[in-house]
């Protein structure tokens, strides 16, 4: 089987994928910019932000590691994942209830070191979307996702 680099996939999924919102395609491009640093990394890092698949936190911890670890190993394989791949019911308004509970796990990461979270949106779950974990513990957690449309008088 023919091995293929980081930097050859990268720059083949970004040449197929330009402005994709998948996170593996975001993530190329941000290595791409990390390796020829024609980005700065808060720059990188806002890029996987409003991908809505980082907290700002955890990107920018992933941008400086992009660059000596390549982006194929953060890539989590997809399934097949029912409803969840309608792009429209993943969108809006899930992205802003999500962002909202990142930015929380941001703030209590900052406040106890040892917890970390795994996006599991895509993993085939319906009923995980995060996992945060600490040592060996594991909690999943299924945010919440209501919107109630505003009523019209």
């Amino acid at each position: 089987m023919t091995q293929i680099t980081d930097e050859q996939a990268a720059k083949a999924i970004v040449a197929v994928l330009p402005n994709s919102r998948w996170v593996g395609a975001g993530l190329a491009q941000a290595y791409l910019w990390a390796v020829d640093q024609s980005k700065t990394p808060s720059e990188i890092a806002r890029h996987l932000y409003d991908l809505n698949c980082y907290s700002l936190t955890k990107a920018e911890e992933l941008v400086s590691a992009l660059a000596t670890s390549g982006f194929l190993r953060h890539i989590k394989a997809r399934t097949k994942t029912g409803s969840a791949e309608n792009p429209v019911t993943k969108l809006f308004p899930a992205a802003i209830t999500e962002q909202r509970f990142l930015e929380q796990v941001d703030a209590l990461r900052a406040k106890r070191k040892t917890i970390d979270y795994e996006d599991d949106r895509e993993s085939g779950h319906t009923l995980v979307d995060f996992t945060l974990t600490e040592g060996d513990l594991r909690l999943p957690i299924n945010v919440k996702r209501r919107f109630r449309a505003p009523s019209i008088r």
